[in-house]
């Protein structure tokens, strides 16, 4: 056999390597990159292809019961009817958590989020599945977003501005990733 064609091939095969290799290091910004650009398109088909909705709003459940928990137990009960007010105000607060958390995570208002780098509603429609790009005159500008790897299968985006959120992204499959966890600012 003619040692040039194997030279050929295996640097081909050597490329090919390095390529699928690149493609998977970088995939989680690749899928960032998508899921911010069907936000601002408003394409929430392509948006929803990213993120596990039942695992966002299990995490944020999570943190807002934390938060509340922290609250109860920074005010002081006094005897017996406080330590009632206190339970009873943790079984409100889940409550709450769990209405607030249904409404809050909805693809319109994930978009936005992933649009603007902050978790709160979007106005006029904004962000939400079909309002293209002329729905609001002036959109917000996109958040920079700092990657932090914590592994090979988990990845957390910063908004880069202060007060702002993070979305967690774990790897599904080889280079399939999706959004896990969104993570309020303190």
């Amino acid at each position: 056999m003619n040692k040039a064609i194997v030279k050929s091939g295996a640097a081909v095969v050597v490329l090919a390597c390095i390529a699928l290799a690149a493609w998977w290091y970088w995939s989680p910004l690749l899928v960032l990159r998508t899921m911010q650009s069907a936000a601002r398109s408003g394409d929430a088909a392509a948006f929803n292809r990213h993120v596990d909705y039942p695992a966002v709003r299990l995490d944020l459940k999570r943190q807002l019961a934390a938060r509340i928990g922290q609250t109860l137990e920074a005010s002081p009960g006094t005897g017996p009817l406080g330590a009632v007010g206190a339970q009873f105000g943790g079984a409100m607060g889940n409550l709450l958590v769990d209405k607030l958390v249904g409404a809050l995570v909805r693809p319109e208002t994930v978009m936005h989020a992933m649009h603007t780098g902050r978790f709160t509603a979007p106005a006029d429609g904004v962000g939400a599945p079909g309002a293209g790009p002329s729905a609001s005159p002036a959109p917000a500008p996109s958040p920079g977003w700092s990657i932090i790897r914590a592994g090979s299968d988990k990845i957390t985006a910063q908004a880069a501005q202060d007060g702002h959120m993070a979305v967690v992204l774990e790897r599904r499959g080889f280079a399939d990733w999706q959004v896990t966890a969104l993570t309020l600012p303190q």
